[in-house]
């Protein structure tokens, strides 16, 4: 993160599971850059994100909601000079504690908005798809499959475009992508998406990797069903 990385001492206390002096180092690295740099500061706004995903990690959820409402207010009104990509690291994350929360919908807003953000931006467009792959997910969990089956169409288009069609990401998403397309009654479609991502995952993974697993039975089920 700008300005405060958590490789240092709160890993360790992190490791050890000594969760107050983790929230306390996060807390003193708070008080130095809101004295030296003030409240909107990027770095403030990234270390209220380690004190939300900390707190969600103890059980204390209104204390982890409150830190990441305090981040969205100053990634609502950046300091001058914050990029777009600092803005859209940090709500890639809150999206992240929103899905904890189960709180989909919350977290496709964001998501939507470090879509908006980076949309124009030169070399972003395999994030953009990583984006839309994860907005496929949470369409899919809620039950809007048609919103996920596009949103999975999308990543598929930029990864292939962007030379990343061998990747085990790729083959993960065609997977997803074929899931969408089996709810949607579109089985030839389905047949053809996780026989691609078997492929891939064979490849990249191993047959006997959890993902290649996955694909198997996806691509069983299908057959199955087109009596093949």
């Amino acid at each position: 993160m700008v300005g405060f990385s958590g490789k240092g001492g709160t890993s360790v206390y992190l490791s050890l599971s000594h969760f107050d002096e983790a929230v306390f180092s996060y807390q003193k690295a708070l008080t130095v850059f809101k004295s030296s740099r003030g409240d909107n500061y990027p770095s403030v706004a990234s270390v209220f994100v380690r004190l939300a995903d900390l707190c969600y990690k103890i059980g204390k959820l209104r204390e982890s909601r409150s830190y990441c409402e305090n981040a969205l207010r100053i990634y609502a009104k950046p300091m001058p000079g914050t990029t777009a990509e600092e803005i859209a690291c940090g709500l890639t994350e809150i999206s992240a504690i929103y899905e904890l929360f189960n709180e989909p919908d919350e977290a496709l807003k964001l998501l939507l908005k470090i879509m908006k953000l980076l949309e124009d931006k030169p070399g972003q467009q395999s994030t953009i798809a990583g984006i839309e792959a994860r907005m496929g997910v949470m369409f899919y969990m809620v039950g809007r499959y048609e919103e996920a089956h596009d949103s999975f169409e999308n990543a598929v288009a930029k990864l292939r475009a962007g030379g990343e069609r061998k990747s085990a990401f790729f083959g993960v998403v065609l997977n997803q992508m074929g899931l969408s397309s089996v709810q949607l009654f579109k089985i030839d479609e389905a047949a053809e998406l996780f026989e691609e991502a078997r492929q891939i995952l064979e490849q990249e993974c191993g047959p006997c990797h959890h993902d290649t697993l996955g694909v198997y039975s996806n691509l069983a089920a299908t057959y199955d069903a087109l009596g093949r």
